[in-house]
């Protein structure tokens, strides 16, 4: 289990969410969503992987810390080609939905 050091010394945990408004538009749902990622998440400077949107601008820093080249090296032992894909684990970004929905390479 991978225990994110900086929640060794958290004083506080934050819950931030925005309520889908189903009176409004969907872009108005969308511009909300937006805001949280790319203000107040990031604000925050740390997420949990089950939260995390792949929109995060700093999804990895947040997400494994100083720890991610020592995580993805040992990834290398067992994945060198990057076919054992998850959403919001380690190279995450190795794959991207596809136009038919299918999973393809990323030119990352």
């Amino acid at each position: 289990m991978k225990i994110f050091l900086q929640w060794r010394d958290a004083v506080l945990a934050s819950l931030v969410y925005s309520p889908w408004d189903y009176k409004g538009t969907l872009q108005s749902n969308v511009d909300a969503e937006s805001y949280l990622i790319d203000v107040a998440v990031l604000a925050l400077k740390v997420v949990a992987l089950n939260e995390a949107n792949r929109r995060q601008a700093d999804l990895k820093e947040g997400s494994y810390g100083t720890n991610y080249d020592r995580l993805l090296s040992m990834t290398r032992v067992y994945d060198l080609e990057d076919l054992f894909y998850a959403a919001m684990t380690m190279r995450f970004d190795a794959g991207v939905p596809g136009g038919s929905g299918r999973l393809c390479r990323s030119q990352a």
